[in-house]
């Protein structure tokens, strides 16, 4: 535990031990204050993994870490931490030990999270897997409080919008292209859109 850890008022409430043991995949749960939002590195040795072996998420004032290992062995995770409000690097707060017995043998395990989907509260239900299949439909379910529209963009022309449901965004997409984007639009009457989550298609 670092300094910021208690400075940003987080408080662990899954794995309270500095060793984790587990299978090929763990989720951490934390409470956050609502301001605060986190970021994680995973290492293998000091090489650090990529970005889609984790998935944060936070509902309120509880984070949840996902992390998924690609093959059994020892890792290290760093959590970080800042608010909302603050420019700049985030602090780092927590590190484990895990030791994985196994793996997923994949790398891609998470879809690519989007800055503007932390600070604007974003959730999602899903789909949680990083990589969709082409010619297949998936079901997306999320939620965005202060986004007016929510569009699935496959390429530059073609684009599902899902339906909203108070702050809950849902719909059925048969996934086409190379990429998935998950794209807000957070103004009335604006055609501007930001991009909260990404996809890559197999």
């Amino acid at each position: 535990v670092e300094p910021a850890y208690f400075i940003y008022g987080i408080k662990i409430k899954s794995h309270p031990k500095a060793l984790i043991e587990t299978e090929e995949r763990v989720n951490i749960l934390l409470s956050t204050p609502v301001d605060i939002i986190l970021a994680a590195d995973l290492l293998a040795g000091e090489n650090k993994l990529p970005e889609s072996l984790m998935f944060i998420q936070k509902d309120g004032n509880q984070s949840v870490v996902r992390v998924a290992f690609p093959r059994p062995g020892n890792y290290k995770l760093r959590i970080f931490a800042k608010r909302k409000s603050e420019s700049g690097d985030y602090k780092w707060v927590l590190e484990y030990k895990v030791i994985a017995r196994k793996g997923t043998g994949e790398w891609v395990n998470f879809p690519e999270v989007y800055g503007s989907f932390k600070v604007k509260d974003g959730y999602l239900y899903s789909p949680l897997k990083g990589v969709l299949h082409a010619g297949k439909k998936e079901f997306f379910k999320l939620s965005v409080p202060t986004a007016k529209r929510v569009l699935v963009v496959m390429d530059d022309n073609k684009w599902v919008e899902l339906s909203k449901y108070g702050d809950v965004f849902t719909g059925n997409v048969l996934i086409e292209g190379d990429l998935v984007k998950v794209c807000g639009n957070f103004t009335e009457n604006s055609d501007d859109f930001d991009v909260l989550l990404e996809y890559k298609v197999h």
